[in-house]
């Protein structure tokens, strides 16, 4: 039988809640300094497939602002490696063969990947992230990652900072079940964590991450920026947190 645990998100409070899921990058680590580091490798690699290519616009259109930060909205931080590698093809196809085109730029990406073999170093965990998993674990929620990353960069990152074991499910990007689709909320509640998405929050700093609690039914759908220099809002979220602290285990 499952816990009914009553949460307070902010100002809202939560009850009957079996399970949390939570995004990784800009939710459980802080992503934007290596993100950044692989936009560079991203973009070297790419000249060595295509040679000279203009690349502020490519910049641009990956997220990065003007001032050399990364957008929490933008591309680079919210699509998966997939959706990169289609949006990046299409700047770059002009008369080449598309399929050529896309060909060249996985290989370019997945040469810019391999640069960086160990990724927990380069992603901190955020500041009362460990306290706030090791209060859940105590009450029997069920917990998971679901991540538009690679499910094994999910395990090597909750691998290092040594929190894989308060997760029940760690998952990364499901070709046929991109993030907001509802029914990737229902396969992890439902035939992975045995819980239903009623009783699931699920906890992000994108609209992928709300898109995907409101799709697939959940009790609720928190954003969060507490791993960005600015808050911002996520429309359709029940509430914005920006502090770590202001998820509270109520029972």
């Amino acid at each position: 039988m499952h816990p009914d645990i009553q949460l307070r998100c902010g100002d809202r409070t939560f009850p009957q809640i079996q399970a949390i899921v939570f995004d990784k990058d800009g939710t459980l680590g802080r992503s934007e300094a290596f993100l950044l580091k692989l936009v560079d490798q991203r973009l070297a690699c790419l000249v060595e497939q295509f040679g000279p290519i203009d690349k502020a616009p490519l910049r641009r259109s990956w997220g990065l602002t003007p001032f050399g930060g990364l957008s929490p909205l933008g591309l680079m931080a919210v699509g998966s490696r997939r959706d990169n590698e289609i949006a990046t093809a299409a700047f770059l196809a002009g008369e080449r063969p598309w399929m050529a085109t896309v060909e060249q730029v996985s290989a370019a990406f997945q040469s810019a990947s391999d640069a960086f073999p160990e990724r927990g170093p380069l992603t901190p965990l955020q500041e009362g992230i460990r306290p706030l998993l090791e209060r859940l674990e105590t009450t029997g929620i069920k917990l998971a990652i679901v991540s538009a990353d690679r499910t094994e960069n999910v395990i090597e990152f909750a691998q290092w900072h040594r929190i894989d074991h308060h997760f029940d499910l760690l998952l990364g990007a499901q070709p046929d079940l991109p993030k907001p689709d509802g029914r990737l909320l229902e396969m992890v509640c439902c035939d992975r964590l045995g819980v239903l998405p009623r009783h699931t929050l699920v906890i992000g700093d994108s609209s992928a991450d709300i898109n995907l609690a409101l799709n697939g039914g959940a009790a609720g759908a928190i954003g969060v920026t507490w791993c960005w220099p600015e808050a911002y809002e996520l429309p359709g979220a029940d509430v914005m947190l920006d502090r770590v602290e202001d998820i509270e285990v109520l029972t």
